[in-house]
């Protein structure tokens, strides 16, 4: 599990659909997340329930859930590190 701690600068928080939303380069990736809140020290767990689309697509997002509260945290990929992460892929399934 990989705890994440809530900071306004890098994650943003939609009330209306009770979904965090941050990018890649900003969380080390998991399939299991504990969202931390500073202020309150109080922490939710998320689990990976599904991606959006391929994992090389620039417009990929991958959605984790808390059970309880029904919030969810939306982990976007960067286009510039899936960009590098696919060119990558590529050069080393060519080298067989």
């Amino acid at each position: 599990m990989v705890q994440i701690i809530f900071d306004s600068n890098k994650h943003f928080y939609d009330p209306n659909n009770m979904i965090f939303h941050m990018s890649e380069k900003d969380v080390k990736f998991a399939s299991t997340y504990e969202m931390v809140n500073p202020k309150t020290n109080k922490s939710m767990v998320f689990e990976f329930t599904h991606s959006t689309g391929p994992e090389f697509d620039p417009k990929t997002v991958y959605v984790y859930k808390n059970k309880e509260a029904m919030v969810s945290i939306f982990v976007h990929n960067d286009p510039k590190i899936t960009g590098q992460r696919a060119k990558a892929y590529l050069a080393a399934k060519l080298k067989q």
